[in-house]
């Protein structure tokens, strides 16, 4: 069985402060590879809002010069809402839970979501080991090839006890 959405339903209530900027355009600023940038094109989806993914490296270093006389826009992903822009992946996904309806309504779920989104934060910096402060490819090629190597002996023991 299908979980309940955490989705409000809406009626046919005038627009909020909290609504109005679901109507502007939406664009996500990310790098072309699934890691921090997915997490704000995943909740859009969910919200099945349609939004602008831009990826080439020019576009992002421009619109990161940009924003330099706005607010202090750090690194992508970067989220820009009309004319408004932010950073930082948990920041942007906690903004785009409100503004699209799809925050938890009750203090404990509110504190469990943010627990989840900040778990994922955490992984992530796992991931690359510290923002790839600790040679995160070099340590990244030793884990694959030491699971190659483990993988083969595994099958080559196999094979002498048949």
């Amino acid at each position: 069985p299908r979980k309940p959405s955490c989705r409000k339903q809406r009626t046919g209530q005038a627009p909020t402060p909290r609504t109005m900027d679901s109507e502007a355009e939406i664009t996500v600023f990310y790098w072309p590879i699934r890691f921090r940038g997915n997490f704000l094109k995943y909740l859009l989806e969910e919200a099945g809002r349609d939004y602008k993914t831009v990826s080439d490296y020019d576009e992002i270093k421009q619109a990161l010069d940009d924003n330099k006389t706005s607010y202090p826009v750090f690194a992508v992903p970067m989220l820009q809402i009309g004319k408004f822009r932010m950073s930082q992946m948990p920041a942007c996904v906690l903004h785009l839970a409100k503004m699209l309806d799809l925050e938890p309504t009750n203090a404990k779920n509110k504190s469990l979501a943010l627990m989840m989104l900040l778990n994922c934060n955490d992984i992530l910096d796992s991931v690359t080991m510290n923002g790839g402060h600790y040679k995160m490819w070099e340590v990244l090629i030793s884990c694959i090839l030491e699971s190659i190597t483990t993988f083969l002996s595994i099958i080559f023991f196999q094979r002498l006890n048949l």
